[in-house]
């Protein structure tokens, strides 16, 4: 898996907008948490509002659930007191899915995903003053997924990490830790006016 850090060379001015901080490619079973984690450590003041894509992504296994997390810290990843609320639209309207918790180990992000010929998922989320101690740091996604059945489905959610501890980077764990056998994970910052 590679880790590109991208840093800007100009002198002056910086550009206003959405700053890229970093982009991952994981292969073969890669793991975007733990650890080893390569967004567990790009979160500064230097931004209020954090923005992350993923683009194609696959995962090792089939069936399997997409969660977030956060670290503090740099390296460590937290594992309890997350809530959230999730829900997940299938393209027939057949089915609507609601999941929530006001006391997990992550955040549940997507269900159902696949890693068969086609299948993958893409999403966006945005991350929310994670660097204070005053306010809980809160996120927010929309993910759209072909996922396994064949089906299309769109999730949207919103999380909450309950403590006032610094977050310093986001992990996306997927159930039973197989990873992703591709995919493009960017992180971005806003930059503040």
């Amino acid at each position: 898996m590679a880790l590109t850090q991208i840093k800007s060379t100009l002198l002056a001015p910086q550009a206003v907008g959405w700053v890229p901080l970093a982009t991952s490619s994981p292969t073969s079973g890669g793991d975007m948490n733990g650890a080893s984690g390569p967004l567990r450590n790009l979160f500064s003041s230097t931004y209020n509002v954090f923005m992350v894509t993923i683009v194609d992504a696959v995962i090792a296994d089939d069936n399997k659930i997409l969660y977030m997390t956060f670290y503090t810290g740099g390296d460590t990843e937290q594992t309890s007191t997350y809530g959230y609320d999730t829900q997940e639209y299938e393209w027939d309207n057949s089915s609507r899915i609601s999941a929530n918790s006001t006391s997990a180990a992550s955040m549940r992000v997507a269900a159902e995903l696949g890693n068969g010929t086609g299948e993958g998922l893409s999403g966006t989320f945005y991350i929310f003053n994670p660097t204070s101690t005053s306010v809980y740091t809160t996120a927010q996604w929309r993910v759209t997924q072909y996922s396994r059945s064949p089906r299309l489905k769109v999730n949207n959610g919103a999380g909450v990490w309950v403590t006032g501890t610094a977050v310093t980077g986001v992990g996306f764990p997927v159930e039973s830790d197989n990873g992703f056998d591709g995919g493009t994970f960017t992180v971005y910052g806003l930059s503040k006016v």
